[in-house]
């Protein structure tokens, strides 16, 4: 039961509920599972997240009592990796959808040249 709370470990849990939250939400994204529902939309993509979430964090406390703490700190690094690939494509989805947003409302447009006689 000790070994469960060396701090390699408790890394591992956090890493692996914040990437859980967020591939639980992803997930709920692309089934559409939020579309359509007005307000609650927002609450059911949540609701994915923590249910992604909690399965990860439940999965790494049983993965890593089993491993040895070099092996829990090469998972650290593998899941900082895909935690920092994957808040840098959220990051350039949402750029580019304020990119299309401005360039659909006139923002940048030149305003028309009027004739007045």
């Amino acid at each position: 039961m000790q070994q469960l709370f060396k701090p390699a470990k408790l890394l591992l849990y956090l890493l692996a509920a914040i990437l859980g939250l967020m591939l639980g939400a992803m997930l709920a994204g692309l089934l559409g599972a939020g579309k359509g529902q007005g307000l609650a939309g927002g609450a059911i993509v949540l609701g994915y997240g923590v249910m992604g979430s909690l399965i990860a964090f439940i999965s790494s406390i049983i993965i890593a009592s089993y491993l040895t703490v070099k092996q829990v700190i090469k998972i650290n690094k593998i899941v900082v990796i895909l935690l920092l690939i994957f808040i840098g494509g959220l990051t350039y989805r949402y750029l580019n959808k304020e990119k299309t947003k401005t360039i659909n409302t006139g923002i940048n447009k030149k305003p028309t040249p009027v004739l007045r006689l």
